[in-house]
């Protein structure tokens, strides 16, 4: 082979390669933008859903609530939760661990009785009182503390 045809050869790799590599490249921070838009756009649009004292019940506000989530869920739906249920910081440990597990249970009910398919739905998590919303010790952080979180996964 003539060496003028050898180097012709080994830019032409060189070029395909640099090519390849500046492609995957954006292939792979596209994917992780979108990725992060359906995250951020997640946090922004599934609402938290609080609860009344020592309650694992919906009440209306949080039905609410529900149906807003449930309208994004259904437009985003190759999206999968992990549902957080948290307590405040009255009664004891296992008691809140308990509470906060029924109630991240009845969101989950809820939101399969509204349509949502179950396997989207991977995990139910109980933080008791151990991770607070508001860190304060009265009546408006208590509300606050008494939730169910939406996590993107």
């Amino acid at each position: 082979m003539k060496p003028y045809a050898t180097e012709f050869i080994m830019k032409a790799a060189a070029f395909v390669l640099g090519v390849s590599i500046v492609v995957a490249a954006i292939f792979v921070a596209t994917g992780a933008s979108a990725s992060g838009r359906l995250a951020r756009s997640a946090k922004e649009s599934l609402a938290r859903v609080h609860f009344d004292f020592g309650s694992d019940q919906l009440n209306a506000e949080a039905r609410d609530r529900l149906g807003d989530n449930i309208a994004w869920l259904k437009r985003n739906d190759d999206s999968v939760l992990v549902l957080e249920g948290h307590c405040d910081e009255q009664g004891d440990r296992a008691y809140n661990m308990q509470l906060g597990d029924r109630r991240a249970r009845s969101v989950k009910g809820y939101l399969i009785a509204q349509g949502i398919e179950q396997d989207r739905l991977i995990m139910v998590v109980s933080h008791g009182e151990l991770r607070p919303l508001d860190p304060g010790h009265n009546r408006d952080a208590y509300r606050q503390n008494r939730r169910v979180e939406f996590i993107l996964r």
